[in-house]
This record gives C-alpha cells, structure tokens and sequence, in this order.
C-alpha cells in the first residue's frame, strides 16, 4: 500500500500567472492536514494507536507543544488562495517539506482537513519570504520521518506567520 500525500491527497497542480508575488493578495491561508495512507490504514492506525495514546500525547506535549494533530499518517502543509491584483488571476499555493525537501508551489491538495485558519492580510511575496526564513537551509537529507518531518516544519512555518 502507498503511502503519499500527492496520491491520498490528491494533490492538483495549478499554472497560476506569471505576475510578481507582490502584486498577488492573500484572500485565505490555512494549515492543512493531507492523508498519506489509504483510508483503510489510517483507520487501523487510529485503532492500533488508542491504548498509546497518553504516551503519545505524552510525547507531542514534551517535543513539540505546537504540533496540532496525533494522526502520524497525515501530512502538514501550509495552503493559501490568492488574488492577483495586476492580471484578476486567483490560484492556490502550497508550501511544505518532506522527503523531496522545501517545497513551494502554485496547486493544491483536494483531499485536505483544514487544521487552522489566518486572517493575517499579506501578499504571497511575503509568505513565501517566511518560507524561505523557516529552515532556511533545509534540504532533502534532512528529513526524518520522526525529528524533522513536514508536521514540525508546516507548525514552525504558522508559528510564524
């Protein structure tokens, strides 16, 4: 059984315009959570996990207090829509990290659950410019699956924003 984001997630790539970020204004940014496993695994994890759950609670509380979900067969992005005020163009752009390392790009994931929502007005330019500022050298061989992951990267992201 697989286990991707952009497959459970059915993630849709966008062209979006070719305008400057600065001219594009957030309308709506969200944290996002995206299934990584069929339906049928992530309901058996749920399952399998109810007797660990104080342990893992336990464990999010002491490592990472800002992290928003227990589902550790999810993945965490950073989503927004904006509206660009030079061409009308509206689009969607995600920003995230995992396995293939930091990654910002104009699409969206279909199958998501919205975890948190921000009404802080900001163009993308200035998203992207905290993108850039979260783990700034960050790259692909830095991921772990359990240390640094796209569930610490996506809560340090919103912390900042």
């Amino acid at each position: 059984m697989a286990f991707s984001a952009e497959e459970h997630g059915d993630w849709r790539p966008h062209t979006g315009c070719k305008c400057p970020f600065s001219r594009k204004k957030l309308t709506e940014l969200w944290l996002i959570e995206v299934p990584v496993a069929h339906p049928v695994v992530r309901g058996a994890s749920a399952v399998l996990a109810i007797p660990f759950a104080p342990v893992v609670l336990a464990s999010k509380l002491l490592f990472s207090p800002t992290t928003p979900t227990l589902n550790v067969v999810a993945h965490l992005a950073i989503e927004c829509i904006y509206r660009c005020s030079q061409c009308g163009d509206v689009d969607y752009y995600t920003f995230e990290f995992s396995g293939a390392g930091k990654e910002s790009r104009c699409g969206r994931y279909e199958n998501i659950s919205r975890l948190k929502s921000s009404s802080r007005e900001m163009t993308l330019e200035d998203l992207y410019n905290i993108f850039l500022r979260t783990w700034p050298h960050a790259t692909a061989s830095d991921y772990n699956s359990l240390t640094k992951n796209c569930q610490h990267f996506a809560t340090d992201m919103w912390a900042k924003i």
